[in-house]
């Protein structure tokens, strides 16, 4: 006890400049370390939860694999895997060259063995997410096959990409101007004898980004003088 109180006292004294006259500066500010932890491991249940979210459904491989690291690190690895080496168009083109005629079965062939078997199970997982917002259907007939495969991949490319760049590519497929039959649409002509089909127009604020009503910065619905809601597209 002793030893240790006569520490402290000579410490103390260092830092007041020792016991004799003035004229040392006072102490610099003290900076503490930040504590730093490591992130935590995931359980076996919380990592199977994770992928069911994430993936099109985990092994337990993958389960035990994530257990070892992280979800912010198992993310960053999905990010930075290349896209599916063959593409849903070139199988759909490969097998019409075989078969001569294709229906929807061979881009579904594709859909299956990618969905099931590529590693890059995030972009699967949120391209067929956006599918089934910005869709298109072969239930159209006038959507080909081949067409559609060509829309599904611009949707794998922009998956886990910039919104914008995604919105402004699903504009311009052809596929989507088919769809919602917005190929070859013309400007209102200035004597009202044409007028420019908004059907994709509609869909594009109502279903595909802003919602049934026009949104403040804040996100906030828009109310008129009575406080309704102001829909998004009058038409």
């Amino acid at each position: 006890m002793r030893a240790a109180l006569a520490i402290f006292g000579l410490l103390l004294l260092a830092s007041c400049g020792g016991g004799g006259g003035g004229g040392s500066s006072p102490p610099g500010p003290v900076t503490v370390a930040p504590i730093v932890t490591a992130p935590a491991r995931p359980s076996a249940a919380d990592a199977a939860r994770f992928l069911a979210q994430a993936t099109f459904g985990p092994t337990a491989a993958d389960i035990a694999t994530l257990q070892d690291s992280t979800f912010a690190a198992w993310i960053d690895a999905q990010l930075a895997l290349p896209l599916p080496a063959r593409t849903h168009q070139q199988h759909v083109e490969a097998r019409q060259a075989e078969l001569t005629t294709i229906s929807a079965n061979q881009f579904y062939e594709s859909w299956w063995r990618q969905a099931i078997k590529e590693p890059d199970q995030l972009r699967q997982r949120v391209a067929f997410a956006l599918s089934q917002i910005f869709v298109i259907s072969l239930a159209d007939t006038n959507v080909e096959v081949r067409g559609a495969a060509s829309y599904y991949d611009m949707l794998q490319r922009n998956a886990l990409g910039n919104f914008r760049t995604l919105l402004q590519d699903v504009t311009l497929h052809p596929m989507m101007g088919i769809y919602l039959t917005s190929l070859g649409n013309q400007k209102e002509a200035a004597d009202g004898s044409r007028t420019p089909d908004e059907n994709y127009a509609r869909e594009v604020m109502q279903l595909m980004t802003i919602g049934l009503h026009k949104l403040n910065p804040a996100g906030t619905e828009v109310l008129d003088a009575s406080g309704t809601p102001v829909p998004s597209y009058e038409g």
